[in-house]
């Protein structure tokens, strides 16, 4: 099994465009001959890297994390070489929404919280594994716990924009001033959301006849999931009795009229860098047997 990505790789892993590997990798699939099961198990949907494969195709920026699971994974396929990986390293990085035609599929995609259950879900196993491998406390990692935060693991920030030079009669306002109230309450925007099932479906109802009428205008419309942040904090019981809970902030952006894209600088994805503190905050805390109640990391 590989296990390493390399140095030249490593330090510019927030620049691989996700969406050349993944469309590289699908392509030797299909031109291998062989059935998805072959390297993904069966069934294929329930495999955690094949997963990764949809939510990247689905434009969603997976962690640096993940991704250097998904690429150790495929190297050890051989469905995708280091030099592959190499050549889809980017100056910059810029990831663009995509174009939605469909409301069903807007509103969905919107409001599905599966892809960023995976993303923490897959963190927490690497966490997991890194912390039991790194203390060699046998106590210590029979009482640790990682997971996450309980109640509050998904912090999801939303923008919606305009095109102002497109949409700018009275009526076409009108439509998007309303879809852009329906989406505001749908992912709870302020912790306003709808006052109950019947007035969600009204509004969904009144939005998708407007979000039809700006496409029939040809207006495009654009989404962009992405996460932007993982914090993590902990509690103590005992001398040896962890008790860790990673929460994820996400960036969601609908643009009526205009494309959407998320800056490199705007991703803090230097997860390793978090671990690497909560270690520090482990050892110094078995090393020293404080009985500290509740620490708390932001950054």
């Amino acid at each position: 099994m590989i296990e390493e990505l390399g140095k030249e790789i490593e330090s510019k892993i927030g620049y691989i465009s996700q969406h050349e590997v993944a469309s590289h990798i699908d392509s030797q699939i299909k031109n291998s001959g062989k059935e998805l099961k072959y390297y993904y198990n069966d069934p294929p949907g329930d495999h955690t890297q094949y997963k990764v494969t949809r939510n990247i195709k689905k434009n969603i920026n997976i962690s640096a994390q993940v991704l250097r699971k998904y690429l150790l994974f495929h190297l050890d396929k051989k469905l995708i070489t280091a030099d592959q990986i190499k050549k889809s390293i980017k100056s910059s990085r810029k990831i663009k929404g995509k174009s939605i035609s469909d409301f069903e599929s807007l509103w969905d995609e919107a409001s599905n919280t599966s892809d960023f259950e995976e993303e923490i879900n897959e963190i927490i196993k690497e966490w997991e594994n890194k912390i039991k491998k790194t203390v060699k406390d046998n106590e210590f990692n029979k009482l640790l716990l990682v997971r996450p935060l309980p109640g509050a693991w998904l912090m999801r920030n939303l923008n919606q924009d305009t095109n102002t030079e497109l949409i700018n009669d009275n009526e076409n306002k009108k439509i998007t001033s309303n879809l852009i109230e329906t989406f505001d309450l749908l992912l709870s925007v302020n912790k306003k959301t709808f006052i109950s099932n019947s007035e969600k479906f009204e509004k969904k109802l009144i939005a998708k006849e407007n979000f039809n009428k700006l496409i029939s205008q040809k207006i495009p419309i654009y989404l962009n999931k992405n996460i932007t942040n993982l914090d993590w904090n902990y509690n103590i019981s005992g001398s040896k009795g962890f008790d860790i809970a990673l929460n994820l902030t996400t960036y969601i952006q609908i643009f009526y009229g205009k494309e959407c894209y998320l800056e490199a600088e705007q991703i803090d994805d230097n997860y390793d860098r978090k671990l690497d503190m909560l270690l520090t905050k482990i050892d110094q805390h078995l090393s020293n047997k404080n009985q500290i109640k509740s620490i708390n990391n932001q950054k």
